[in-house]
Order: structure tokens, then C-alpha cells, then sequence
């Protein structure tokens, strides 16, 4: 009894590591989706200025 109960807490901390990692990932890759779409965007100044 005393080694299930130990298989099973150490199983359930290392899906809850598992998850963990999986989500801070996952946001990472959001973040750097949308600073590289953000990189394509023109600036309102570029526009702004008088060419002469």
C-alpha cells in the first residue's frame, strides 16, 4: 500500500512538471508569433513624414 501510494505522487508531480513546461512553451510560442507578425507591420511615422 505504502508503494503505490508513493508511485502514484511521484507519477502526479511529474505530469504536473509535464504540464507546466507544456504551458510556459506554449506561451512562448505565442509571444513570439505576434512580436515576429509585429515585425511586418508599417509604422504610423513612416507615412507621416514629408518626402523631399
Amino acid at each position: 500500500m505504502n508503494e503505490s501510494l508513493v508511485a502514484t505522487i511521484v507519477g502526479s508531480s511529474a505530469l504536473l512538471i509535464a504540464a507546466m513546461l507544456v504551458a510556459s512553451h506554449y506561451r512562448l510560442e505565442r509571444r513570439r508569433q505576434r512580436m515576429m507578425r509585429h515585425l511586418d507591420e508599417p509604422r504610423w511615422w513612416d507615412g507621416s513624414r514629408s518626402r523631399r
